[in-house]
């Protein structure tokens, strides 16, 4: 009887185990190396408007926001129009881009885990591990 007891918990354990094991060293460093940083990203759409955009593989958006930034500024430069509309547009066009530009690097970074077969598993010990998961 406690055979059969045995048994029956080994068999119920064994298939309730995900069938995950961790990816080597150098997948890991090359998902490092290929991921985006959402700091890089950041950085680069403070310092010119889309630049974010385009290092997150999102060119079109990059541009859009790049063009829509231009026209703002040069409607900024015009000395006799009011200016307190195309400033409350400029700002909310930067808001706009930053909430998007999050988006787009985890996005990016999600395909990018997905396309090495990566996934993150909760660690029993609590955390996260890093694997690859393939079904049985």
């Amino acid at each position: 009887m406690k055979f059969i007891i045995v048994l029956l918990f080994l068999s119920t354990h064994a298939l309730a185990q995900d069938s995950t094991r961790f990816i080597s060293k150098s997948a890991f460093n090359l998902y490092e190396n290929e991921s985006k940083s959402k700091a890089v990203g950041f950085l680069w759409a403070t310092i010119i408007p889309g630049a974010g955009h385009i290092y997150a593989d999102q060119q079109t958006t990059g541009y859009i926001y790049l063009g829509l930034d231009a026209s703002l500024i040069i409607l900024l430069s015009d000395q006799n129009g009011d200016q307190i509309l195309p400033i409350v547009l400029l700002v909310v066009s930067k808001i706009s881009e930053y909430v998007n530009l999050n988006s787009s690097i985890d996005d990016y970074n999600q395909t990018l885990r997905r396309h090495l077969g990566m996934v993150f598993v909760p660690n029993l010990r609590g955390g996260l591990n890093v694997g690859l998961k393939w079904t049985i």
